[in-house]
């Protein structure tokens, strides 16, 4: 079976940049991971998302929140 995963992204040049194959000055750095998600996506194995900032769930995660963010996002993981 063919499995075919989900990626939620908040960032717009972000999704850009893993989407599109070009080289530009500012992106030359980023290492081999990139290219090697990159052949993911192209490859139709991870589909990209945007998803508004207010509706990141991974933010509870990685960055300090509000109470009330913290607690909308936790009743949405929860449910």
């Amino acid at each position: 079976p063919k499995v075919i995963c989900k990626v939620f992204e908040d960032n717009k040049s972000c999704i850009e940049i893993a989407t599109n194959h070009k080289t530009r000055a500012r992106t030359k750095h980023l290492s081999v991971r990139l290219h090697h998600f990159r052949s993911y996506v192209v490859n139709k194995i991870i589909d990209i998302q945007h998803i508004s900032t207010n509706l990141q769930m991974a933010d509870m995660f990685t960055k300090p929140l509000s109470k009330d963010k913290f607690e909308f996002h936790r009743d949405k993981l929860m449910s």
